[in-house]
């Protein structure tokens, strides 16, 4: 893969959970500002946990080995991500006598722009492997 394409990825994702990001906090009237609102620490575990899998997705994609087994490692991350999720705001999941100032189906807003950034990702890297075969 071409440095050109990882920056591209590197960039939609960026461009992604910023504009989802800025929309989802202003509409639910979280606002801009540090520290007021949980959905800001989950966006950027999101955002961060969604660029190290797309840059591993793409290094690996480079080595022929891992090429058809790229599935089965985004399982694993899978279930990393949400391993590490759990540990970094377990506090927020389990503490029931907190009232918390969004609903909990705003923090799936995350959750689900992250999985469509990564199995986007890994749908056009597996068909381009399925091409060159």
């Amino acid at each position: 893969m071409k440095p050109t394409r990882i920056i591209f990825w590197m960039g939609f994702i960026v461009l992604a959970f910023s504009i989802v990001a800025v929309i989802h906090l202003i509409s639910i009237g979280c606002g801009l500002r540090a520290m007021e609102c949980v959905l800001q620490d989950i966006y950027l575990f999101h955002f961060l946990y969604t660029l190290l899998s797309c840059q591993l997705l793409l290094l690996l994609s480079r080595q022929r080995k891992y090429g058809q087994l790229l599935g089965f490692i985004y399982l694993g991350i899978l279930v990393l991500r949400f391993f590490f999720f759990v540990l970094a705001f377990k506090d927020i999941i389990f503490n029931e006598n907190e009232v918390l100032q969004v609903s909990p189906v705003h923090f799936l807003i995350p959750v689900f722009l992250g999985l469509f950034c990564e199995v986007y990702l890994l749908l056009r890297l597996l068909k381009k492997i399925e091409v060159k075969k």
